[in-house]
């Protein structure tokens, strides 16, 4: 069995892109378009990331491709996180050692905070469903 390699594969109008793994850079182009919602003429480049091999078959966390020039937004604040963000945190006149990125799974965050005020909001959100339902369960006996 041929060894995974990972190609980045990246969509002229957006500037989207991501990594995919597989054997060969046609291959890699095909599943790369599916995945952008493209098609083979609308991929602006498949080029090999060998940095990425490593993380076969995926995917590369992402802190790792901060680490090698992406961005992501913050999963809850939308905050540009990027190689950068410790200049634009001073430009904004917010201390950058408050916010390091982490990540749980593919979400990335800007800080910790961030993080746990996601999972407070989501915790806040299962709790008001739980309840309605609870309701609406009491109020109408005979509907699920």
């Amino acid at each position: 069995m041929k060894k995974l390699k990972a190609y980045e594969v990246r969509e002229p109008d957006e500037g989207h892109c991501c990594i995919i793994f597989a054997t060969n850079n046609a291959t890699a182009r095909r599943e790369g378009a599916s995945e952008l919602d493209a098609d083979w003429e609308g991929v602006e480049h498949c080029r090999r990331r060998p940095e990425f091999d490593g993380y076969a078959p995926g995917p590369v966390p992402p802190l790792a491709l901060i680490d090698h020039g992406w961005w992501f937004e913050c999963h809850h604040c939308g905050r540009k996180i990027d190689e950068c963000m410790d200049c634009e945190l001073e430009h904004e006149g917010l201390d950058p050692v408050d916010f390091t990125p982490c990540k749980t799974g593919q979400m990335a965050f800007c800080s910790a905070a961030c993080q746990a005020q996601f999972y407070a909001v989501r915790c806040a959100n299962n709790a008001a469903k739980a309840a309605l339902i609870e309701l609406f369960e009491a109020k109408f006996p005979n509907c699920t």
